[in-house]
């Protein structure tokens, strides 16, 4: 049998001589902790800050954010967007008076623009362009060097994205309604109510072509670029939008589908077809080789304030006076609402398009993930030398171009 070895306490005197040599355990129990005591220890902790941050962060890239931008007059509001090249800038024009520009020569700061970091949502720059009177157009060159503006008041200028500095300034003496760089960045073009403008990248006066809109009685509403640069589309008071030869200034064809004026029309940058949207809230889909109409886009009851293509071709996004954001996909047709609370002025989408973005009377820009398209549409070139369409279902496809969509558009 084992025997356990004794074992045997200290003694008195061995205690108080170790205590004497500092040889102690000192613990001092803790009966309890306040409320703070608490929540720090269990909440603020090192591990709930970083989970708190990341979810943060996550919540922001899937549903997007709102950023205010503040203004001096009550008025104000956003009336153009345009997106850098590389998708980190988005441009904001700021005008005031929504019925029509204004030129207010005691509120001059509120016609700057705004540059906003698209990660953040914050406002990296103000530009204070030169002009007492609002922004309508904003618009960056191909390179994302440098930004087109143009005021109401007759002032267009040039910034430089690096610097923020201005780079020239032009003054006119007639009032502008918009302007944009061509695809290539070598030309700028200007419009007002008698006509279009087409300037050397360098704003070099005169014009190198103005269109000749003597038969529309000074009534144009709008114009923009093809997407290759060599046509300029014009909309008018009367309902009628007609496409030019930028180099020739003669009319190709017209398009008279609406019944009232034509605010704003969009380019398909893959397709040669033109979104048009007039006053009554008539959203026209047609070809822009032969005028032919295609499709109406129905379900607005308000004016078309902007209309946008996402990049692929197969989506376009509204706003509209009835207090909407919708997206459409091409060619189904099918309607999607952003937001059916927000009356906006402006509406974009990112450059690879998985964004978004639009701005309006509330002084704010929401910038949210582009709505996903539901039936995607491949293209291929077919031997005729004409496009053809396959909606894509699955392993499967349907050929769409000998349906109700129309071989009209799709001309290579």
């Amino acid at each position: 049998m084992s025997h356990l070895p004794s074992v045997r306490g200290l003694t008195t005197a061995e205690v108080a001589e170790r205590v004497r040599r500092g040889e102690t355990n000192a613990y001092k129990a803790r009966v309890g902790r306040t409320y703070w005591q608490i929540v720090r220890d269990n909440v603020l902790n090192l591990f709930n800050v970083v989970l708190f941050t990341l979810l943060s962060a996550l919540l922001v890239i899937i549903t997007g954010f709102q950023t205010a931008i503040a203004q001096e007059s009550d008025s104000a509001f956003i009336s153009d967007l345009d997106w850098s090249p590389d998708g980190t800038l988005l441009a904001v024009a700021v005008s005031t008076a929504r019925d029509e520009p204004d030129c207010n020569y005691t509120l001059t700061d509120s016609y700057a623009v705004r540059l906003i970091d698209t990660a953040s949502g914050a406002v990296t720059a103000t530009i204070d362009s030169d002009s007492s009177c609002s922004i309508v157009a904003v618009d960056f060159n191909p390179a994302g060097t440098q930004l087109f503006t143009v005021a109401f008041g007759g002032v267009y200028e040039k910034w430089d994205i690096a610097s923020k500095q201005r780079l020239q300034a032009v003054r006119i003496y007639s009032l502008f309604l918009g302007g944009s760089w061509n695809p290539d960045g070598t030309e700028v073009m200007i419009f007002h109510t008698p006509g279009v403008l087409i300037y050397d990248q360098n704003l070099i006066d005169p014009p190198l072509t103005p269109i000749p809109l003597d038969l529309r009685s000074n009534d144009l509403t709008y114009a923009i670029w093809s997407p290759d640069g060599s046509k300029i589309a014009t909309s008018y008071a009367n309902g009628s939008v007609d496409v030019w030869n930028v180099t020739t200034g003669q009319g190709l064809v017209t398009f008279q589908g609406h019944t009232s004026s034509v605010l704003r029309f969009a380019w398909n940058p893959v397709l040669n077809v033109i979104a048009s949207g007039d006053a009554n809230g008539t959203i026209w889909v047609w070809d822009a080789s032969s005028g032919q109409a295609i499709s109406q886009l129905a379900g607005l009851t308000g004016a078309i304030r902007d209309l946008a293509w996402r990049p692929d071709g197969q989506q376009l996004a509204s706003a509209g006076a009835d207090n909407t954001v919708r997206a459409w996909d091409w060619p189904s047709g099918q309607m999607q609402i952003v937001n059916g609370n927000q009356s906006a002025w402006a509406v974009t989408y990112s450059p690879d398009g998985s964004k978004l973005a639009y701005g309006g009377e509330d002084d704010s820009i929401a910038i949210v993930p582009a709505p996903t398209t539901s039936t995607p549409i491949a293209f291929t070139s077919a031997r005729d030398g004409n496009l053809e369409l396959y909606r894509l279902t699955g392993t499967a496809t349907t050929r769409l171009t000998n349906n109700a969509v129309g071989d009209a558009f799709v001309d290579w």
